[in-house]
């Protein structure tokens, strides 16, 4: 079996804290991916990307999918009987490369059309076609689920909220001071600590 392409990249992680370190970076790669893909598509979600746009996508999944499964050649004994050879096919005899670029390339109607002449090929393909379905799904699956890093709607919206709470105790703090509370602070002083607050949760005004 062919070793796929991810197993020497983790293979290179020595240590626990490495294993830490690349995954929370792969978490962050994984947030800007999910952030350029809607830039790319002019979509404010996943909610209203477009089928082609979804599709296109998935070919970038079959791409990822056929480096990790290489193509199997078969051997063609009769009509539809095959044998398979890995890369080694005798010379001279027909055989079938079969991968998940030849597997997706016949569409739902000439799949299962497939059964009635050559139900051999047709099994064979329909395990690349179910195994790349799977792990389309999946990917499509992390690419959509919500990050622990904030779109940029969110963020507004996190930061329309706060600076109206800002606004609301300024007020009620102007209106203590005005009855002498003496739990109010000058006006100038809850500024400064309101700013420095909203530096800390990384709003500005």
């Amino acid at each position: 079996m062919a070793k796929k392409a991810s197993e020497g990249e983790v293979s290179g992680i020595l240590s626990l804290k490495d294993a830490g370190y690349q995954h929370a970076r792969h978490l962050d790669r994984a947030a800007a991916y999910q952030q350029r893909v809607l830039e790319l598509c002019g979509a404010s979600s996943f909610d209203t990307v477009s089928a082609e746009q979804k599709a296109e996508i998935y070919c970038g999944f079959q791409m990822r999918f056929a480096e990790n499964h290489p193509a199997v050649h078969y051997m063609l004994e009769g009509a539809d009987t095959l044998v398979p050879v890995g890369d080694k096919v005798p010379e001279g005899r027909e055989a079938i490369k079969v991968d998940v670029h030849y597997a997706m390339s016949f569409t739902s109607h000439e799949f299962g059309q497939m059964g009635k002449e050559r139900p051999n090929l047709k099994a064979i393909i329909g395990e690349v076609r179910d195994a790349f379905s799977t792990y389309a799904s999946k990917c499509w699956t992390a690419l959509v689920k919500k990050t622990t890093k904030h779109n940029r709607s969110e963020v507004l919206l996190f930061a329309t909220r706060i600076k109206k709470v800002g606004e609301t105790l300024e007020k009620q703090n102007k209106v203590a001071l005005g009855r002498g509370d003496p739990g109010a602070v000058g006006v100038e002083a809850f500024k400064a600590a309101w700013r420095d607050f909203m530096k800390a949760v990384g709003v500005t005004k």
